[in-house]
C-alpha cells in the first residue's frame, strides 16, 4: 500500500500521528513476508505489538494499543508506512516490452552501500548497549548516545534511553514511596504509643473513679449517721426544754411557798407572846 492509499484510507490525525512514529523511529518490524506483517511500535507510555494480514483481497489489522481508530489505528498507520518504505524492490514490467527487468546495477550496488552502512551501526549499537547494560546493572546513568545517523539502529539507541528514562522515574516512585511508607510507619508507631498511653491513662482514671465512689459511699453512710445523730440531738433539746420549763414552774412555786412561809413564820412570831 502506497502512503496517498494509507492516507486515503484513515482520519488526518491517525495519519499523522503514523508519519510522527515513523520519523522517530519507533517503528520496529519483526516479521515480514508478501501476506503478512508483524511488528511493534512504542508508543507514549507502552510497547504495543501489531498483526497486518492480507487474507483474500481483504487487509485485516490487529494493535494491542486500545484505540477505537477506524479501519484501523495510528500505530498501523506507522507498521505500514515502514513496510512501504523498507520492503525490498521488486521486479517491474516495463512499459515498452512487457518484459521483466531487475533492478540496475547502480541500485544493487545503493542496496549493498546501505546494508554496510546498517552493519557498522549494529556493530556500534552492540559496542555501546555492553556498557549500556553493565551500568544499568549497576544503578549508573547510561553512556552517552553514539553518533548513529537517524534510522532504525538510532531508534533502537532512543527507545533504550526512554525506557531508561522510565525507569529512573519509576525508581524515583519507589524511592518516593518507601519514604512515605516508612514515615507513615514512625506515624503509626507514635500513634499506637499514644493510644497505649491513653488506654493506660483510662485506667488509671477508672481505679480513681472507683476509689472516689468508694469514698463517696462512706461519706453518705457517714453523713446519714450524722442526720441520725442530729434528729436524735434535736430530740433531747425538745426534752431539756421541757424540762427547764418544769422546773422553772417549780422554782416559782417553791418561792411562792417559801413567801408563804416566810408571812406564816412571822404572823407566828407577832401573835407568841414574850415570855418575862
Amino acid at each position: 500500500m502506497s502512503p496517498d492509499l494509507i492516507k486515503s484510507l484513515v482520519v488526518p490525525s491517525s495519519y499523522t500521528l503514523g508519519l510522527q512514529y515513523l520519523a522517530e523511529h519507533q517503528v520496529r518490524i519483526v516479521e515480514a513476508d508478501d501476506a503478512q506483517v508483524a511488528s511493534t511500535v512504542l508508543g507514549k507510555w507502552e510497547l504495543y505489538e501489531q498483526r497486518i494480514q492480507l487474507k483474500d483481497g481483504s487487509l485485516i489489522t490487529k494493535c494491542s494499543c486500545p484505540s477505537s481508530e477506524q479501519p484501523f489505528c495510528r500505530h498501523c498507520v506507522a507498521v505500514l508506512l515502514e513496510y512501504h518504505r523498507w520492503s525490498p524492490p521488486r521486479e517491474r514490467v516495463s512499459a515498452l516490452g512487457g518484459q521483466v527487468r531487475s533492478e540496475s546495477m547502480s541500485d544493487q550496488k545503493t542496496s549493498v552501500s546501505s546494508l554496510s552502512e546498517k552493519l557498522r551501526e549494529i556493530t556500534i549499537f552492540i559496542g555501546w548497549l555492553q556498557p549500556t547494560i553493565e551500568a544499568m546493572e549497576r544503578g549508573q546513568g547510561f553512556p552517552y548516545a553514539p553518533d548513529l545517523e537517524p534510522g532504525e539502529v538510532m531508534g533502537w539507541v532512543k527507545a533504550i534511553q526512554r525506557f531508561e528514562e522510565r525507569w529512573r522515574l519509576s525508581e524515583e516512585k519507589r524511592l518516593a514511596l518507601e519514604a512515605e511508607h516508612s514515615a507513615r510507619e514512625v506515624q503509626i508507631g507514635y500513634l499506637t504509643k499514644l493510644l497505649e498511653d491513653t488506654v493506660q491513662k483510662v485506667k488509671e482514671a477508672q481505679s480513681v473513679w472507683n476509689a472516689m465512689q468508694r469514698d463517696l459511699t462512706t461519706c453518705q453512710e457517714k453523713l446519714s449517721h450524722l442526720y441520725e445523730m442530729a434528729r436524735e440531738r434535736d430530740r433531747l433539746e425538745d426534752q431539756l426544754k421541757a424540762m427547764t420549763g418544769d422546773l422553772v414552774k417549780k422554782r416559782i412555786d417553791i418561792e411562792a411557798l417559801a413567801s408563804s412561809l416566810n408571812e406564816i413564820s412571822g404572823t407566828l412570831q407577832t401573835l407568841t407572846p414574850l415570855q418575862p
